[in-house]
């Protein structure tokens, strides 16, 4: 769980497996950010520490990001408090993603980008695989855009044969405003994103089918430097929620991060260290 929420939030990859404009396009021009910040500040590698709520470091965790090849490539090794070990390895090409491998336990996930002549990517593959129970589940997103690159749709195909069509809708700044799920015909999902004065993520909202009304699923706030320094979850079953909030060094790197639930209580603290 801790290695999860690392690689999360420390590194800007996937925040869910929902919101495919906010997974696929905006968190990833966000974690190309910080690579390019690593890169122009020649980090080599940084080293993660975890503290438990007497400010103590939690046992036996560790997490080491690495760099190689110039920069093009980016390997993360961690164990989590449980002794359990993750690996996660990026390779880049004209700073931009090209290949992940994941390997968790016997679960191994492989993901290939491909772009566009003006960087917007096109297509992500991702192909998971288990060696214990054997199976093997592949999954695309094909994404199109408008002249000027607003994305207009993206098909998300699952084992080339389950698809899903997601249409996207924008605001008078044209942001992306709406997205829309629709499969077999039928609307099975709808996202709604809000932004700042400043044209920043600030809410993704969806229909709460509980509550019959819409509520947020994450809300992000920024500094005046329009650094993120916190984003709320809200837990789309029950009234729980995360807050995570995030602080910077002079350099613009990232400091420490704190996880609380609803009753104030610590989930997760990290702290970073940098090595040039």
């Amino acid at each position: 769980m801790r290695y999860i929420c690392v690689i999360i939030f420390l590194l800007s990859t996937h925040l869910a497996k929902s919101q495919f404009y906010y997974n696929d396009i905006i968190a990833a021009n966000q974690s190309q950010k910080n690579y390019l910040q690593l890169k122009a500040q020649k980090i080599k590698s940084l080293d993660v520490a975890s503290f438990d709520e007497q400010n103590e470091p939690v046992n036996n965790f560790s997490l080491q990001q690495s760099f190689s090849n110039n920069w093009n490539k980016m390997i993360i090794n961690s164990k989590d408090a449980k002794g359990e070990k993750s690996i996660l390895i990026t390779t880049y090409k004209n700073n931009l993603v090209m290949n992940t491998f994941e390997r968790t336990n016997q679960i191994e996930t492989i993901t290939n980008y491909t772009y566009d002549t003006n960087k917007h990517v096109i297509l992500i593959e991702t192909i998971t695989k288990d060696s214990v129970y054997k199976y093997q589940n592949t999954e695309k997103h094909i994404w199109n855009y408008s002249l000027n690159g607003r994305p207009i749709n993206m098909l998300k195909i699952k084992n080339n044969k389950d698809t899903t069509v997601v249409h996207f809708t924008f605001d008078e700044h044209g942001n992306v405003a709406e997205e829309k799920w629709i499969r077999f015909g039928n609307l099975i999902e709808t996202y709604y994103y809000y932004y700042d004065e400043a044209n920043l993520l600030t809410d993704i909202v969806r229909y709460n089918r509980n509550v019959k009304k819409l509520l947020p699923d994450y809300l992000f706030e920024y500094n005046p430097q329009q650094q993120l320094i916190s984003m709320t979850q809200v837990s789309p079953n029950s009234n729980s929620y995360l807050v995570w909030h995030y602080s910077y060094n002079a350099d613009g790197l990232k400091e420490e991060d704190v996880c609380r639930n609803k009753e104030n209580q610590l989930v997760a603290k990290f702290k970073y260290i940098y090595h040039r």
